[in-house]
């Protein structure tokens, strides 16, 4: 997302308040937001100028060509500042501020993210299974049209709290479902056991494999894979929306861990010692006197 999109993420989620007075965006970054808008607005050249002398309605000629010098110096004007640094200075003043309002807005936010993981999570259950859960018709033959509708509501809560968060182009596909969603804990790179190519730990990679399944079922039906998890589906995982942008930069980190394997080291297998010559011995003898015994 530009600035300009975050900005208006902002907003949106901002305007599920319930208070008037929480849905305002800082001063300062409206002022910067707005200053910012206001200089990239300003045409560039001389385009549409001649029209504002030779339109009906032009009024009297001195008249028409002053506010053609008025808006030619308000380009020029502008045009300058751009040269000048200003559009730079104010995208990383408009960037910064949206980074220091980000921890804030999210505690503002948390109650209505929490009613809405609420809802989601007692109406998920009473859902048609599987992909049916969006079929309207399915929905109508179970007669659940009200736990429905009150998921449709929640999703899109979800979905416009999300969306404060800035998902860096370039990671793993369905990583923007980690802004509203806290994987397993304990993820890191599966070990595989180099003498029988399994998982040396069998829950890790279980945890891992939920990690993996949640994005790639993100990345083709977001609404659906957030169904999944207020169902249960994906175990350990949890509706928690990030709480800043470390937080979400933490929850990547891990879930790509999660899609890393490696070998086990020598150094990490277990090592028994060979028994001494009377160890040895005491072995022999007992499997013989069990053999004779039988």
């Amino acid at each position: 997302m530009n600035l300009n999109q975050r900005t208006d993420a902002y907003r949106a989620a901002l305007a599920l308040m319930p208070d008037a007075k929480d849905r305002r965006l800082p001063a300062e970054l409206d002022r910067i937001a707005g200053l910012r808008r206001d200089l990239w607005a300003v045409p560039t050249g001389t385009a549409g100028l001649a029209q504002m002398v030779t339109d009906p309605g032009a009024g009297d000629f001195e008249d028409a060509l002053a506010a053609v010098a008025a808006e030619l110096n308000r380009r020029q004007a502008a045009e300058a500042a751009i040269r000048g640094g200003a559009g730079h200075l104010l995208e990383q003043a408009h960037g910064a501020a949206l980074r220091e309002f980000l921890p804030t807005l999210v505690e503002r936010v948390a109650p209505v993210f929490a009613e809405a993981a609420q809802a989601l999570t007692d109406a998920a259950p009473h859902l048609p299974a599987g992909d049916a859960w969006a079929d309207p018709a399915a929905v109508l033959r179970a007669q659940v049209e009200g736990h429905h509708r009150a998921a449709l509501v929640a999703l899109d809560t979800l979905a416009t709290l999300g969306a404060v968060h800035n998902i860096a182009p370039g990671g793993l596909r369905g990583t923007a479902a980690l802004a509203v969603v806290e994987p397993p804990a304990n993820l890191a790179p599966v070990v595989i056991l180099a003498a029988t190519r399994k998982p040396a730990d069998e829950a890790a990679a279980n945890r891992a494999k939920v990690a993996r399944s949640l994005l790639e079922g993100y990345a083709t039906d977001p609404r659906g894979t957030l169904v999944g998890v207020a169902r249960g589906a994906y175990p350990g995982c949890t509706l928690a929306l990030a709480r800043d942008a470390d937080h979400l930069a933490a929850r990547v980190e891990a879930v790509e861990h999660a899609h890393e394997t490696r070998t086990q080291k020598p150094a990490e297998v277990e090592r028994r010692p060979n028994p001494t010559s009377d160890e040895a011995r005491k072995i022999v003898d007992r499997h013989l006197a069990e053999t004779a015994n039988r």
